[in-house]
């Protein structure tokens, strides 16, 4: 996954304008080929995570991270079953 490709959106917003709740949204794009270099399957993924944002700028960088990791887990998990689904649509050669 790119880096470019996480992006935090804010949700929450005080009275005096100050964010208390932000999602951050993760993108990927895959493409699996045979030995060969045919491509045989494409896609791309997204998956976003919430997390909120504190006056204790490390627990707000510590929810952040573990954001982007829920996220991230979610998409390799997204990407593992569009591949199964793959084989299972296409019988061995």
């Amino acid at each position: 996954v790119d880096p470019a490709a996480i992006d935090p959106d804010v949700l929450g917003i005080q009275r005096d304008d100050t964010a208390t709740r932000a999602n951050l949204v993760a993108s990927a794009r895959y493409t699996l080929t045979d030995t060969a270099g045919e491509e045989l399957t494409s896609g791309s993924s997204r998956a976003i995570a919430s997390f909120n944002i504190l006056d204790d700028e490390f627990a707000t960088l510590s929810g952040s991270e573990d954001a982007r990791d829920r996220a991230l887990a979610e998409i390799a998990q997204d990407i593992r079953t569009r591949i199964a689904i793959h084989f299972v649509d296409r019988p061995p050669a």
